[in-house]
Order: C-alpha cells, then sequence, then structure tokens
C-alpha cells in the first residue's frame, strides 16, 4: 500500500511539473490593450437604446462602429493605447462627440449626454405667372 501512495504521489508530482512548466511563461505576458466602455442618454437621463456609436484612433484613424444596448450602454473592448474620439448618433438628436484615452489594462468610460435636435420646417413656394399681353404702347402727355 505504502508503494501505491509513493507511486500516485510521484505521478501526482509529475503532472503538476508539467502544468506549471506550459502555463508559467503565460503567466509574464503583460496586458497591451485596454477598452472603452459608457452609456448614452438623453437631456432627461433616461437611456437612448440604438445610437450608433463611433470609436476612431486619432493616431491612425481606424475607427469602429457598434449600437447602444437597450439601457444605452455600448462597449469597445482589446484596443491599442492611445487618444480616441467617441462620436454618438441617433435619430431624433444632435451629434455628440468626445475625446477619451486608453491606457493599457483600463476600461476608460466615456458616458455621452445627447441634445435634441431643433426642428427645421422648409417652407417653398411656388407660383405661376398670369399672362401679360401689351396691346399698344399709349405714352400720357405730361
Amino acid at each position: 500500500m505504502k508503494s501505491y501512495a509513493l507511486s500516485l504521489w510521484l505521478a501526482l508530482t509529475f503532472l503538476a511539473a508539467c502544468f506549471f512548466r506550459v502555463s508559467c511563461p503565460a503567466f509574464g505576458q503583460s496586458l497591451t490593450t485596454g477598452g472603452v466602455t459608457g452609456t448614452v442618454t438623453d437631456p432627461s437621463g433616461a437611456a437612448v437604446p440604438n445610437a450608433t456609436v463611433t470609436l476612431k484612433n486619432n493616431d491612425t484613424g481606424a475607427a469602429v462602429s457598434g449600437v447602444s444596448n437597450s439601457t444605452g450602454a455600448y462597449r469597445f473592448a482589446l484596443l491599442n493605447p492611445g487618444s480616441y474620439t467617441v462620436s454618438v448618433e441617433a435619430p431624433g438628436f444632435s451629434g455628440a462627440h468626445q475625446n477619451v484615452s486608453v491606457a493599457v489594462g483600463q476600461s476608460s468610460t466615456a458616458n455621452v449626454k445627447l441634445e435634441v435636435a431643433a426642428s427645421t420646417t422648409t417652407v417653398e413656394v411656388t407660383a405661376q405667372g398670369g399672362y401679360f399681353r401689351p396691346t399698344t404702347a399709349t405714352c400720357l402727355p405730361r
């Protein structure tokens, strides 16, 4: 029985050593990305679902778009560190822009409050002119 326990202990020790040898290099790796999260709201603080959110890297010009969920939340992950611009558009609201910095291993927050778009009315007037037919030119004395 003693030799069985010793054999089991040796086998488990060997397996543990193999596991740590394979997985230890992964522990040495550092994070290289960050993220941006936020919430899109209206002037009253209510969530704006289905707003188009675009995140543009100010250094490279690369852009990625997404849509806010039913609670107005959005999230972009696995971003390279740097300076970004968050742009939000939704029907009935004026567009909004906000700058945000992304740092390694952190998720930056960029909450965006949209303003209601001003309503505009365009009136187009079209007139059709009447016909004018001069008969004879008459000069009146002065």
